[in-house]
Formats: C-alpha cells, sequence, structure tokens
C-alpha cells in the first residue's frame, strides 16, 4: 500500500474536521496548528513547512558499488503528505505520530488544538480486576499503559515477563475479537501454547507456522506476521504485537494499515536499533510509548538478573579490503578467535554450563564447530529442517546439549531457562539483535548470580585502553585504518557503547587475562 493510498484513505469525520479546520484558519488569520487525530490518519492543518522534517527518515540497506564491492546505501524517504487547502499548508502523516506531532508544536512554542477524532466506543474500558498472576511492577506498568487509552509501545527488558503483559491485556478485554502477532515459527508455536494453558475458557487459534487453521478466531487468534494477510481485519478490534520492531520490514508493513477498527499495543524489548533505519515507522503505525522498564529499573526491582560483559580486547592487523573481507579474514574464519572460542568453552566455562555462540554464515558454523570440537551442535535454519530445528530447539530448551553453535534464530522470542553464557561471534553494529542477544541470559533462577556475555572489542592499537564515548566513534577515529577494518573496530566500539548505555556491567579484559577474571566474577549458575 503506497503512502498516497493510505493518506488519501480520509474518514467523512476527518475530512468535515480538516475543512472546518481550514475555514477557521482562513477567517481568524489565525497561526494556529490544528492537529487532528483518528485511528489511522494524522493530519495537521497550518503547521510550520518544517515540522515535515519530523516525518522523514533514512533507510540503509546494502548495495554494492560500480566496482562490484557491498557497501551500504542509504535513502531518504518520507512519511507524510502535503497539500495546500485555500492555500493553507495540510499535512496527512501516520495516526501514532499525532504525540511527536504535539511535541514539536511544544518545543517550538506554537498555539495549537489537538482534536481527538477516534471512535469513542470503539473498545470498552479494560478490566482491570480480571488481570492476574503479575510479578513484581508489572501491574504498574501495564495499568499506566492501558490507562492512556490510545495505541501505543510498552517497553519492557527482555526476560521482564512480556507473556505475562501479553495475556493480561487480552483478560482486559475478555469479550473483544484479538489477534496476536508474532515473527518466527518457534515463537508463534511457544505463545499459542502458553495462552492456551493459561487462559483456557478462551478460543485461541493459530495461523501461520504450518498451521492448516483457514479461519480466525472469533475470540483469539494468534498469527504470524507473514500471515496477516490471512485475517480479515474488519471485525478485529484489538491487536496485541510481539516484538513490534519486527513488523516494519518492508514485506509486512502494508497489512497492518488495513485494521483500521483495532487498538494497537506493542510489546517489546528493543522499540528502536533496527539495521535499516525502518523503526521510525513503528511509532507511526502503532502509536508512542505509553510505558518502559529499562533493563536498569528491572534489576532494581529484582525482575530480571544482572548481566555481565567480557569484552575481549583484540588487537588486529590493519589489512586491506572491504568489510566482508574484514569480517571474514578478522573474524568469521580467523584460527585465533577459534582457537579463543574453544579455549573459552575448554578452559574458561564450566563444562556443565550452557552456552550459545551467535554466528552469521554456514561457513563459520563449520569453522567454529571444527575449531570447538567435542559435543557441540550446530543451530541454523539453512541447516535443519523444520522439523530438525524444532528437535533441536526443545534439545536446547531441556538443557540437553551445553554448547551450541547458532545464527540469530535464537536472538528473539524463544526461551532457554538454562542458559549462562552467549558469545558474539557475528560482529554487527549496535542493532536489534545487539541488544536483544544478552537478554537471554536476563531470567531470575534460584542460585543463578548473573549471566555473562562475550563479545570482542577490535582494535588497531596494541597499546592504551578505548573507550566509548562519542569522540571515540566517530568516524575521524577510524582514519588511517582500510575500509574493511575501519567497520570492524568501529561497530565493536558500538556494540561497546551499547552495552554500556543499557547497563550493562561491562569489563574489557585482555586476552591473557580471560580465565582470571571469570573466576574473579564469582558467577553462580542455577541450583
Amino acid at each position: 500500500m503506497s503512502n498516497y493510498t493510505l493518506f488519501s484513505n480520509l474518514s467523512e469525520t476527518m475530512k468535515e474536521s480538516v475543512l472546518s479546520a481550514v475555514q477557521q484558519v482562513t477567517a481568524c488569520s489565525t497561526s494556529k496548528v490544528f492537529i487532528l487525530w483518528d485511528e489511522m490518519l494524522l493530519t495537521l492543518v497550518n503547521p510550520p513547512k518544517r515540522i515535515l522534517k519530523e516525518f522523514t527518515y533514512m533507510t540503509k540497506s546494502m548495495g554494492v558499488d560500480n566496482r562490484g564491492r557491498r557497501k551500504s546505501l542509504r535513502t531518504k524517504e518520507e512519511c507524510f503528505e502535503a497539500s495546500l487547502e485555500n492555500g493553507i499548508l495540510v499535512v496527512r502523516t501516520l495516526h501514532g505520530f499525532w504525540y511527536k506531532a504535539m511535541y514539536w508544536c511544544m518545543e517550538n512554542r506554537l498555539t495549537f488544538e489537538l482534536r481527538d477524532l477516534r471512535v469513542k466506543d470503539m473498545l470498552p474500558p479494560p478490566r482491570f480486576d480480571l488481570m492476574c498472576n503479575f510479578r513484581f511492577r508489572q501491574r504498574e506498568l501495564l495499568e499506566k499503559a492501558l490507562l492512556k487509552n490510545c495505541s501505543g509501545l510498552i517497553g519492557a527488558p527482555t526476560r521482564y515477563g512480556k507473556s505475562t503483559l501479553m495475556r493480561n491485556i487480552l483478560r482486559a478485554w475478555p469479550t473483544t475479537q484479538t489477534i496476536v502477532i508474532l515473527p518466527g515459527a518457534d515463537l508463534l508455536r511457544q505463545c499459542h501454547e502458553e495462552l492456551k494453558a493459561e487462559i483456557p475458557d478462551r478460543e485461541i487459534k493459530l495461523i501461520g507456522a504450518g498451521s492448516k487453521t483457514q479461519y480466525q478466531s472469533e475470540d483469539i487468534t494468534v498469527v504470524s506476521m507473514d500471515s496477516l494477510h490471512k485475517v480479515d481485519p474488519g471485525p478485529v478490534k484489538l491487536m496485541v504485537i510481539d516484538e513490534p520492531h519486527a513488523v516494519v520490514a518492508s514485506s509486512r508493513i502494508n497489512y497492518l494499515p488495513l485494521f483500521t477498527n483495532a487498538r494497537r499495543y506493542g510489546l517489546g524489548a528493543t522499540l528502536n536499533g533496527r539495521y535499516d533505519g525502518r523503526d521510525f515507522l513503528l511509532e507511526g503505525h502503532v502509536g508512542p510509548v505509553l510505558a518502559k522498564r529499562t533493563y536498569t529499573e528491572g534489576v532494581a526491582e529484582g525482575a530480571i538478573c544482572p548481566i555481565k560483559v567480557m569484552m575481549i580486547r583484540w588487537p588486529i592487523a590493519n589489512i586491506s579490503g572491504d568489510r566482508d573481507n574484514a569480517y571474514r579474514t578478522q573474524l568469521f574464519e580467523n584460527e585465533l578467535i577459534g582457537r579463543c572460542a574453544r579455549y573459552l568453552s575448554d578452559v574458561v566455562i564450566p563444562r556443565d554450563w550452557q552456552m550459545l555462540y551467535f554466528i552469521k554464515t554456514e561457513s563459520q558454523a563449520d569453522f567454529l564447530s571444527d575449531c570447538i570440537g567435542r559435543d557441540v551442535s550446530v543451530a541454523m535454519a539453512k541447516k535443519l529442517s523444520d522439523r530438525e530445528r524444532k528437535a533441536m530447539t526443545e534439545r536446547v530448551r531441556k538443557n540437553h546439549i551445553k554448547r551450541v553453535i547458532c545464527s540469530d534464530i535464537y536472538v528473539q522470542g524463544v526461551t532457554f531457562h538454562e542458559v549462562m553464557v552467549l558469545v558474539n561471534c557475528g560482529g554487527g553494529g549496535a542493532s536489534t539483535s545487539t541488544i536483544q542477544k544478552p537478554g537471554r541470559l536476563a531470567e531470575i533462577r534460584k542460585g543463578k548470580s548473573a549471566g555473562l556475555m562475550i563479545d570482542f572489542l577490535f582494535t588497531t592499537q596494541n597499546e592504551g585502553m578505548p573507550n566509548c564515548d562519542a569522540e571515540a566513534l566517530s568516524p575521524g577515529k577510524m582514519r588511517g585504518m582500510s575500509e574493511g577494518v575501519g567497520c570492524l573496530v568501529r561497530e565493536s566500539y558500538l556494540r561497546l557503547k551499547a552495552y554500556h548505555d543499557i547497563g550493562y556491567d561491562v569489563d574489557i579484559v585482555e586476552r591473557k587475562n580471560m580465565h582470571d577474571w571469570f573466576l574473579k566474577q564469582n558467577i553462580t549458575p542455577p541450583d
């Protein structure tokens, strides 16, 4: 669905309100900005033209240059339609940007009027009395969001208990036709099974993940993001989106605006940080952040486990070549990295602890498997059939496998109760997957003192400790490095900065000191 089609689909109420606002501006020569908001669109009447920058964003994709080398391509995208009506500027954009527009007017000291044109009886008031089984301050977080009476986002760190929040949104509207949207087959099946067990008095159907169900439930339907086209949007009044950053992918987002009668709640640990920059659209299509719990707040209230990060300082040579070459030779298939991975498995980390190595490519999986050797399993979508993948996931979940080399299929949604250590062998910058990986470690278990994230901090300097401030991360600091090495170094610094910003307990450790550092941490596993 193009922006033109979307922004041209105005309700009669919106058309009348736009006409009224234009007439008021014309008749009174007022500088007031009218912010007109309904379930599908946001229309601004008489805003300054400079506000258009607020609805413009940059996307990033991988392409090739004229020499055939892979490179990052940036494109400016506009998420609005602007026109003049009787000489008055009228801007149409996504409904969820209402708060952004209002806040921008306040910051710029503009007089404005917000007109709420939403259907008043679309949803009954939430039944807080039916919500139950909360832990810690989960009820406070959810009630804060629902009391705002609008679509929007709820942020909470991984392992905080977003499944509990989702179930209680469903309980709060017991007679409302609802869809629960999730990415990934494993997460979809897991959610469906949990909902049937936790809310047994409701009819819950599954669409996607190989299900043969053809028609949605009149009560609750669990549906994959890639199967939204199978759902009739008309009767749906409530939409609950897990991992909402994933729904704004270009292959998925076109179906979301069709649900014009539905209140939308998105629950996620990462509400920004997509590599392609499309997380900008999340607020527009769902709504602003209604309530949020940070990692440090979650740890303070005892809801999630502390996470320690060991960044292994890793000097590398300033070799020539592009990013792909640097990653392949210095990380993915580097003999020293392979020996380090084996040393971590055999010497540093106890053999009875569950440990996951995250990788990017099939060749890297094979290489690392050969390096680590005994008792290591490989979990990659490309290497497993659906049945094998499901069986592998179940074995990891039951802690039958202690060492796992895995792709990003285990970054989000899948719960492994016994995992104690993650090793990032895939690099990358401060993206969504980077932020989500350590969250796999945050589940509270009796006796468990902390989870351990291991990563590599690349540097071409053999002396001095790098830091993670803005100056250290500036492109100017990459001068003198080849294109590829500059990317490898900079992206490792960006991960370091992301870990610091979230609030993890981060130490930069020399290779020779890895074992001693680990012993000093006195990390204990679950009883």
